[in-house]
């Protein structure tokens, strides 16, 4: 089963790489209805709503609530929301 067959919201992704950290920053590629994207969080930008992204690793399920496009990729900022998506559908 792909994540399309499971999920019809465009914001549910599947962790395709391992985190690329670098000073500040944290980065991790995933794949959902848009394709692959590179997702990213600076270290400030840290808060409640997000901070599944920290403990987030290759094969995990996602829903992402309200990025901003940054460049080629995708930034999460304070405001945006990380989330388990269910198990069971997977």
């Amino acid at each position: 089963l792909s994540l399309s067959d499971c999920y019809a919201e465009d914001d549910i992704y599947r962790v395709v790489s391992e985190r690329l950290a670098t000073k500040g920053i944290s980065k991790l590629y995933l794949c959902g209805k848009r394709g692959r994207i590179e997702l990213s969080r600076l270290d400030r930008d840290a808060s409640l709503a997000n901070e599944l992204f920290d403990d987030l690793q290759r094969g995990d399920v996602v829903k992402v609530e309200g990025l901003t496009q940054k460049g080629a990729g995708w930034r999460i900022g304070k405001e945006a929301r990380v989330v388990a998506a269910l198990a069971d559908k997977v």
